[in-house]
């Protein structure tokens, strides 16, 4: 048996630091697609019509925009050794 090297462990680290970003970025993706499809698309055709297209616009930027709210919030708190539930109440 060959043991991997210390660059080769780190390479394949790397490796699958990168994979999992690119999992939590999809599963992101997947989530703000369909709760803004089914907030937004009442009867799914061809094309999303003009006030379709609205809603799912501002839908996503609302939901990056709290998701990033959330993610600021849960690093304060990790960073603070506080709740976020406490956080959010200051």
């Amino acid at each position: 048996d060959v043991e991997p090297n210390e660059q080769q462990l780190k390479d394949l680290q790397g490796f699958m630091e990168t994979e999992q970003q690119k999992a939590v970025i999809q599963a992101a993706i997947n989530k703000l697609t369909e709760t803004c499809f089914d907030k937004c698309v009442t009867k799914p055709g061809a094309k999303l019509d003009s006030s379709e297209a609205s809603c799912i616009s501002n839908c996503a930027g609302r939901y990056l925009d709290s998701s990033l709210r959330v993610r600021g919030i849960l690093a304060h708190s990790s960073r603070a050794q506080l709740s976020p539930v406490r956080l959010l109440l200051m």
